[in-house]
């Protein structure tokens, strides 16, 4: 599943062989992410809003927010999903229903979530701090870097990547501290299958890091 803000928020799906025509999301500030758990459950944010998707059709788009934009969300299940929005709030979804959204960065602008599981989040802002969730409360944010991320993807508690704004540096958290990692290229944006293996795009360019090594 693709997202993108044309007209009010589009979603395209790709069956392995080809990709659907773009569908209206109906969100008025466009989608800006969208995370899937399996074939029939997918989460789309944008603006203030929500919607899911069951497999054929998408749902009315739902406010979940509190007048803040929506910059990632990460579905472990169809039951666990958390968007994160860029005034420092979560908001977690049940299979039913959001939750109030929580102040765990403010005033921080957090720009990537990623969830393995429903007791393993990572979160990561602007400025350069992580933030993880255990299943029931959020860390206080921990300096990683010295740049502001733009992505973090977790194949697990124990292995995330998170990409860097401003410099050719990924970062590798191991479940209790993050190691630098130097790809080829500034990565706008990483996705971890598995510890062994992750794909990086940023500049035109693709890598892969294989079995905790980034090569092109």
């Amino acid at each position: 599943m693709a997202v993108g803000p044309t007209g009010e928020g589009a979603a395209a799906t790709f069956d392995g062989s080809k990709w659907s025509p773009p569908t209206s999301l109906g969100i008025p500030e466009g989608a800006t992410a969208v995370s899937c758990s399996s074939a029939s459950f997918c989460v789309a944010v944008g603006g203030r809003q929500a919607l899911t998707f069951n497999g054929s059709s998408w749902s009315a788009p739902a406010e979940i927010g509190t007048g803040r934009w929506f910059m990632s969300v990460s579905c472990a299940s169809a039951t666990f999903c958390v968007a994160v929005d860029n005034a420092g709030e979560a908001v977690t979804y049940n299979g039913s229903s959001w939750g109030q959204p929580v102040s765990i960065d403010y005033p921080e602008r957090l720009v990537s979530v990623s969830c393995p599981s429903a007791s393993f989040c990572l979160a990561v802002d602007f400025e350069g701090y992580g933030l993880s969730y255990d299943g029931t409360s959020w860390s206080t944010p921990f300096k990683a870097s010295g740049n502001g991320f733009n992505s973090v993807s977790c194949a697990s508690a124990s292995f995330c990547i998170g990409s860097t704004e401003h410099d050719e540096t990924a970062y590798i958290y191991n479940g209790s501290g993050w190691e630098n990692s130097t790809p080829p290229a500034r990565l706008d944006s990483v996705s971890c299958y598995s510890a062994s293996f992750c794909v990086g795009v940023g500049e035109g360019e693709a890598v892969t890091l294989v079995k905790s090594r980034v090569v092109v």
